[in-house]
């Protein structure tokens, strides 16, 4: 009985296996060709929608000049550290 279940079992993977092999896309020949083929893609797209590539989904970075000079944030972040209260400690501060 075990033995049926186990060929059944390894029939009905392979069979899917094989279902799901059929769906795949061919994959081209050589990497050279896989790049060629994007390349073709970018191209078609930029000349189809030449400002698509310019609206993409996520932000872009700003850098803005800071005001402030780095020792003045040092010495803030020394002075924050040099004050810090644990999460309870301020909570019993709180209670008071």
């Amino acid at each position: 009985m075990n033995a049926k279940h186990l060929i059944a079992a390894l029939t009905i993977f392979t069979a899917a296996g094989a279902a799901f092999a059929a769906d795949a896309p061919d994959a081209p020949a050589t990497p050279a060709a896989a790049a060629a083929t994007t390349v073709a893609a970018v191209s078609a797209t930029q000349v189809a929608a030449p400002d698509a590539t310019s609206r993409v989904n996520f932000p872009s970075a700003r850098f803005v000049a800071s005001e402030r000079s780095r020792e003045e944030v040092r010495a803030e972040a020394v002075a924050a550290v040099r004050n810090h209260q644990s999460t309870l400690s301020a909570q019993l501060e709180l209670a008071k």
